[in-house]
């Protein structure tokens, strides 16, 4: 049974008008996701940007940060059935490795003294908290023989939640040595109260390393045709090539 004061209390308000509709535009905007990528992401399922990092992570982290609430805040609701999301990234994700403090060993260097993106590192700890405190279903894919890059302080962070959050939030380190950059970010289904499937994804690199140039990309639209279907189709065969977890067994495509 999760606390639902918490929950509510640790996500942004959504307006009354948006908290049992079809995800549109103005449930996100509400959260503060960037305006430029949802009007790409609303007319056609895609967008695509390479530029800087320093320009690019607040955009794209903090319009990811503000699916994620929207997702929770919609488990609580009831407006959603079901969230099943794949971390897949070189180490283990950021987010379960801190608390929300800022260390030199979890951020490059580059970002210690830009706000901007120091801020999307603060975020999601607490949302993602929120979404397993929920009920959703969070997976941890990165290469197992990265895991010794995280420092035992970030390793003990991430072993007490996977305690905490346990059947919630699952490890799954995969078998290759390394994860492909096109393949680095996030993917999340979620099932509507009507029983459909959808799925939002993002690519963008972790907070400890960066990439020159940034290469960033959102998808979002329906389980069976479109950008964001193949953008699913891809991660999909990618991680179980890497003997990682199976998205589409919990949406019973085998």
């Amino acid at each position: 049974m999760y606390n639902r004061y918490f929950v509510l209390s640790t996500l942004t308000a959504v307006p009354a008008l948006y908290c049992h509709a079809e995800l549109n535009e103005g449930a996100l905007a509400a959260l503060k996701a960037d305006p430029e990528i949802l009007k790409a992401l609303f007319s056609t399922g895609v967008i695509e940007e390479e530029g800087d990092d320093a320009q690019l992570r607040p955009r794209y982290v903090g319009t990811q940060a503000a699916f994620e609430q929207y997702l929770t805040q919609e488990l609580v609701l009831g407006a959603i059935k079901r969230v099943v999301a794949v971390i897949h990234t070189p180490l283990p994700a950021t987010p379960v490795c801190t608390a929300g403090e800022i260390t030199p060993d979890l951020v490059d260097p580059s970002m210690l003294e830009d706000e901007r993106r120091l801020q999307t590192v603060r975020d999601r700890p607490a949302i993602i908290r929120a979404l397993l405190q929920t009920g959703g279903t969070v997976m941890i894919a990165y290469p197992a023989v990265a895991k010794v890059q995280r420092s035992q302080t970030q390793l003990a962070i991430y072993e007490e939640l996977l305690e905490k959050y346990r059947g919630s939030l699952l490890d799954a380190p995969m078998g290759c040595l390394e994860v492909a950059p096109e393949m680095v970010g996030a993917t999340y289904l979620y099932e509507t109260s009507e029983g459909q499937w959808r799925i939002y994804s993002i690519r963008f690199t972790q907070a400890i390393a960066p990439s020159t140039p940034c290469h960033a990309a959102m998808w979002l639209g329906d389980l069976e045709k479109g950008p964001a279907s193949e953008r699913l189709a891809q991660v999909s065969a990618y991680l179980q090539a890497c003997q990682g977890p199976n998205l589409l067994n919990y949406v019973g495509r085998l």
